[in-house]
């Protein structure tokens, strides 16, 4: 049975729908008498299903098997309220684990640290066929806020975006070998495509030389 916090939450009745439909076994939805005397005497942990059992165990394995809106809506509910405290189990599994999608139908997962920030400093260092930025947009995502009461779509994605980059995402400082990388793609491009790229590889290079060391 699906943990009676989440279970209650905004979107705990669309989690339960899912995980009837992808956890391997039986699952019921204990009354709330029923639920408080199972978790005080006799219930097993692998029992219960917790927030951070349905990301990692349900949620991430069948993304792409899961309908596109209903998972996008889980995904960021999870984002969004992890985000509140940045601490905890989920949030260390947002940053471990390969679930950020970065193509349009999902085929394509990464982890925050694999992402670049789609409106910063270093967008021009790719092409979106790379499949290095979220896919999530205002657009995308504003169907799936209303719906789901999640907010409005530019401070749901304003949110995430943040949320992402403390879990890794790059914003403005790359790696010498990634820019390194980066800067053997100029000679392929066109003169109006090349150009902001030698822009953002000279900011990018200045930015490591001034970052302190860690």
């Amino acid at each position: 049975f699906l943990e009676k916090t989440y279970r209650t939450s905004k979107l705990g009745a669309l989690a339960f729908e899912i995980l009837k439909d992808y956890f391997p076994g039986a699952v019921v939805d204990l009354p709330d008498p029923v639920y408080k005397q199972a978790t005080e005497h006799n219930a097993q942990p692998h029992q219960i299903i917790t927030e951070d059992r349905f990301l990692e165990e349900i949620l991430v394995p069948h993304f792409s098997e899961i309908n596109g809106e209903h998972s996008t809506a889980l995904l960021l509910d999870l984002v969004l309220r992890a985000g509140e405290k940045k601490s905890g189990r989920v949030w260390q599994l947002l940053s471990e684990l390969t679930w950020v999608p970065a193509s349009p139908e999902g085929q394509q997962l990464k982890k925050p640290a694999e992402l670049i920030y789609p409106f910063g400093p270093l967008k021009d260092l790719y092409e979106k066929v790379e499949r290095r930025f979220p896919v999530w947009s205002v657009s995308n995502i504003q169907t799936v806020c209303h719906k789901y009461e999640l907010g409005a779509a530019e401070d749901v994605l304003a949110r995430v975006l943040r949320n992402l980059q403390d879990l890794g995402m790059a914003y403005d400082v790359l790696p010498w070998h990634e820019l390194v990388e980066r800067a053997k793609t100029v000679e392929k491009l066109d003169r109006k495509h090349g150009m902001p790229r030698v822009r953002s590889l000279n900011n990018a290079m200045k930015k490591i030389d001034t970052t302190p060391s860690q």
